[in-house]
């Protein structure tokens, strides 16, 4: 217990740490001691370094009819109050410039409710391409995180769509676990390019997926669309679609495509729609590379012929193919690690003085220790399986072994920060003689002031 808590303080003492993390106090219900009511405004009041914290609500655009993105341009750190239950119904934008900068979003799940509507039938209209999206050189961490697509609108859009950006970290996450589209299907005519529905779309950027659940979603149905049915993108999101030379590392996850969506036609002698094909586990193309570590891939289910009109003499509705675990272009590369996911789970934030547990899952007898550092690191480290996620200098602390049970729980105090906050980063190193070296998922901790209300 004393050794954490000096190696803590320790860390207050470092440059890299000077800079003031102001608190702000994000609280719809504008609660005793908050000082915002909505993201937008806590987000632009925010400068380089500061913490946002969220109590518990559901936070929607004030801005009715209009597609609001919330755009994040500084490195700040996004964090729901321990055991708060923080819905965001806005998009998100992360735009980092240095690769020093960092930006965490801990805790929120973010499920969007697009407002492009597209009125009448026969009208074209452009869907939403992302529900979160992420550029640039800085380091990206989702902790606690449940992100999901755009509700409304137009058929398409990805979860999360990274451009040029990494890495980009996702650890304990569910992204795009159940589909909560209600567009109306015969709204609108719509062909979409390929690329979209995904649940993380990667172009040119670097990954990282830890303890993690990933899917792409349904394509868009036919049954009910008449004349339309032709013209809609029917093929199932791919779980996890890389571009471009990007580049994922996914450790004990989850990843599925989506289903396709179901064929059909209108009255003869109209239009015929085939059903969808199912979308990828892992589609890597154009020089991409992806390494799995204990993760399931899985192909989504091809879309089959419905509706009224689907079986007509001159309209042959054929189910579309299934989709692979994994479908790998003759420029990119799948690699495959042995051995099994070790995970840490902390919570966060905590106030300076309260006593926290982390707990680390390993193998039984194994040795474990916890490191930590004030910052992630934008070049993550291969030392052992896994990568190590923290940027120089790393402290180490907590030394043990692991239980039979594998499971072993660290009880820490949190140091006081003085007058601002803190936001540090951990990861756990296990070694056991069956698999050696190996490194959990990172986290993220906030340590607010103690009378922070």
């Amino acid at each position: 217990m004393k050794q954490l808590s000096l190696a803590l303080f320790a860390i207050l003492a470092l440059p890299i740490s000077i800079a003031a993390q102001t608190v702000h106090i994000l609280d719809q219900a504008a609660g005793p001691g908050s000082d915002f009511t909505t993201f937008k405004d806590a987000i632009d009041a925010a400068g380089p370094g500061d913490i946002i914290v969220v109590r518990s609500g559901t936070y929607a655009s004030p801005l009715a009819g209009v597609d609001d993105i919330l755009d994040i341009l500084e490195p700040i750190t996004l964090t729901a109050e321990k055991d708060a239950s923080v819905l965001l119904r806005q998009r998100l934008s992360i735009q980092t410039s240095d690769p020093a900068d960092t930006v965490v979003v801990a805790g929120i799940e973010i499920a969007p409710v697009s407002q492009h509507f597209c009125g009448v039938i026969l009208q074209t209209c452009a869907p939403p391409d992302f529900a979160v999206s992420v550029s640039g050189s800085g380091t990206v961490l989702f902790d606690r995180c449940s992100l999901r697509p755009a509700e409304r609108g137009a058929p398409g859009g990805d979860v999360v769509r990274a451009v040029a950006a990494g890495p980009v970290i996702f650890s304990r996450c569910e992204i795009a676990k159940t589909s909560v589209l209600d567009w109306n299907p015969c709204q609108s005519v719509v062909i979409l390019p390929l690329g979209l529905n995904n649940g993380i779309y990667a172009d040119a950027s670097e990954i990282y997926v830890h303890d993690s659940t990933v899917a792409g979603y349904e394509g868009a149905s036919d049954s009910a669309c008449g004349a339309q049915g032709n013209l809609r993108f029917r093929r199932g999101g791919d779980g996890i679609h890389l571009l471009n030379g990007a580049t994922a590392f996914v450790s004990g996850s989850a990843v599925a495509g989506g289903p396709g969506g179901d064929g059909g036609h209108a009255p003869p002698p109209l239009f015929c729609g085939p059903p969808g094909a199912g979308g990828h586990g892992v589609l890597a193309e154009l020089g991409s590379s992806v390494t799995l570590r204990d993760t399931d891939l899985v192909g989504g289910v091809a879309g089959v012929a419905s509706g009224p009109f689907s079986v007509f003499a001159g309209c042959v509705v054929t189910p579309g193919p299934d989709g692979s675990p994994s479908e790998i272009d003759g420029t990119s590369t799948l690699a495959t690690e042995s051995g099994t996911e070790r995970r840490l789970l902390a919570a966060s934030p905590l106030r300076a003085g309260e006593l926290a547990t982390l707990i680390a899952f390993g193998l039984p007898e194994e040795h474990s220790a916890l490191v930590f550092s004030a910052s992630l690191d934008a070049v993550p480290n291969p030392l052992f399986g896994g990568f190590l996620h923290l940027a120089d200098p790393v402290f180490a602390l907590s030394k043990g072994v692991q239980p039979l049970t594998g499971v072993r729980r660290i009880q820490i105090v949190a140091p006081d920060p003085g007058a601002v906050g803190l936001s540090i980063y951990l990861q756990a190193v296990f070694n056991g003689p069956a698999e050696g070296f190996v490194l959990s998922n990172p986290v993220a901790v906030v340590v607010l002031p103690a009378g922070t209300p």
